[in-house]
């Protein structure tokens, strides 16, 4: 049974299901009408963000499946649950797809497949923006998924943890105490961990973690980091900080301390710096695996789509206001420059 409600930011767990159509104000097919026309069913299941992020996203999806003649009601029946960086309501969203007969799920990152296969998901998963995903054991490699899962990965080696390291320390050359913001229960940030620490260690820095596992640490975890007297703000890429983002930022600006994350928007909304594919457009191509799948594609012998182009984006205006001279050798290598 499919059940629509009403998105109410007051009430974010009972925001389980948004059709695509509610863009467009109009209502989901009684469930006889959805059994006798037998559409192929899709669900997305998303971190979340914030509204316009939410509405940019959705509509350019669909969008995208409209170009590969897909249309919800006529000939595709399309779902989105939102879990809001809450693990709980992931696991039982989770669950409610192992149980329910799905033609493919759209999976916003690690954490979401990871909760799915865990839960015994055997329908077809495709990834928007995966991670590491042959060392966590989502997939068997990125040419042979040889499972469920396949998609499109976001960072093609945990090196990227190190360039952003690096590119603070070209900003910042007397930085030594780097602090960092990280959720522990995300699937494969701890190969991100180590990678971060050596490459930390090789630029003469001592990286200071602060776990957070709930939208309400981070408050206490800005305290932890801002008393251990950090210099600057790395913000390790998982749902949880990404749903965060504009927490986040904000206290990064109260503090005063230069960030790098690896989400543009971030830096489009007030970040210092953000180094890593865009995230907008995986999330968009991905629904051209969903296509394949849909006539007839066995997931398990689908490459996995690895990023060829990262997007090194500064904001010029919060460096100023922190008091930051940027050198020239990274404006150049800057793919925008925020003004």
């Amino acid at each position: 049974r499919v059940i629509s409600l009403h998105s109410d930011a007051r009430h974010p767990r009972r925001e389980l299901i948004v059709g695509m159509a509610a863009i467009a104000g109009s209502v989901m097919l009684p469930a006889r009408a959805q059994q006798t026309q037998k559409l192929p069913r899709v669900t997305w299941i998303s971190a979340g963000g914030s509204p316009a992020d939410e509405a940019r996203y959705e509509q350019r999806m669909e969008a995208r499946f409209n170009e590969l003649g897909w249309f919800y009601k006529r000939n595709l029946q399309y779902e989105i649950r939102r879990y809001r960086g809450e693990p709980a309501l992931l696991k039982l969203i989770a669950a409610e797809m192992a149980a329910m007969k799905c033609d493919a799920i759209l999976a916003g990152e690690n954490y979401v497949t990871g909760a799915l296969l865990q839960a015994g998901v055997k329908t077809p998963i495709v990834a928007q923006v995966g991670s590491s995903m042959p060392e966590l054991g989502l997939i068997a490699s990125y040419a042979r998924p040889g499972g469920n899962v396949t998609g499109l990965a976001w960072d093609q080696s945990t090196e990227l943890v190190a360039k952003h390291l690096e590119f603070l320390k070209e900003l910042i050359p007397g930085l030594t105490r780097m602090g960092g913001l990280v959720d522990p229960t995300a699937p494969g940030v701890h190969v991100l961990l180590e990678v971060g620490l050596r490459a930390a260690q090789k630029l003469g820095m001592t990286l200071i973690n602060a776990e957070v596992k709930t939208l309400a640490d981070i408050e206490m975890a800005y305290a932890n980091l801002v008393s251990q007297r950090v210099q600057a703000m790395n913000v390790w890429p998982t749902g949880l900080t990404y749903v965060a983002m504009a927490k986040i930022i904000e206290l990064n600006v109260r503090h005063k301390l230069p960030d790098m994350t690896a989400f543009r928007k971030a830096t489009e909304t007030g970040g210092l710096m953000s180094y890593g594919a865009n995230i907008e457009d995986l999330y968009v191509r991905a629904i051209d695996y969903v296509d394949k799948i849909l006539r007839g594609a066995n997931p398990a012998e689908l490459p996995v789509e690895q990023p060829t182009k990262y997007e090194l984006i500064i904001n010029m205006k919060r460096a100023r206001e922190l008091g930051l001279k940027v050198p020239t050798s990274l404006q150049i290598r800057a793919d925008e420059l925020i003004e």
